[in-house]
């Protein structure tokens, strides 16, 4: 693999993503999954967070799209006001945005922390019935691996900005 195709993703310590996830609130938490990415430019981290899944190609929005109907999210009609790609903005602040859906099954709370530099992806699930653990256990790998793709996107796209 060329160099500048690598990965730059990075892991996030278990201390960070404990203080990132308790920006969720009260909020019951069974998976959790944390990123992070070294980005140039200076921007919200809702706009981030718009960048990462509104500015996905549309093949990836699609793939988003698709899979999220599939788990049976509740997720707002496209350009809805306060929401990002469907989902609810719960917090929107300097230091970070908490973005929520919910299913029958599981609920989720993307959280997009940024510093000068930095965005940091943190994602909690809380299953709502017993069928979400198996769901999510069938799904997490490749959704690890969608995401780290989706971030390994936004780290070149603010590379070219």
């Amino acid at each position: 693999m060329a160099s500048n195709d690598a990965s730059t993703v990075e892991s996030v310590p278990d201390s960070e993503a404990r203080d990132i996830q308790a920006l969720v609130g009260e909020f019951p938490i069974h998976y959790r999954e944390a990123f992070a990415i070294r980005v140039e430019g200076d921007r919200t981290p809702e706009d981030w967070a718009r960048l990462m899944l509104e500015g996905a190609t549309p093949r990836k929005q699609a793939r988003m799209l698709s899979a999220w109907r599939r788990l049976g999210l509740d997720l707002a009609p496209p350009g809805t006001d306060g929401h990002v790609l469907g989902w609810r903005v719960e917090r929107s602040d300097d230091r970070a945005v908490v973005l929520a859906v919910d299913s029958r099954t599981l609920s989720a709370r993307l959280v997009l922390a940024s510093t000068p530099g930095r965005v940091v992806h943190t994602m909690v699930v809380a299953y709502r019935r017993w069928t979400g653990r198996p769901v999510w256990a069938a799904i997490a790998p490749g959704h690890r691996a969608f995401v780290r793709g989706l971030l390994d996107d936004l780290a070149r796209h603010a590379s070219r900005r």
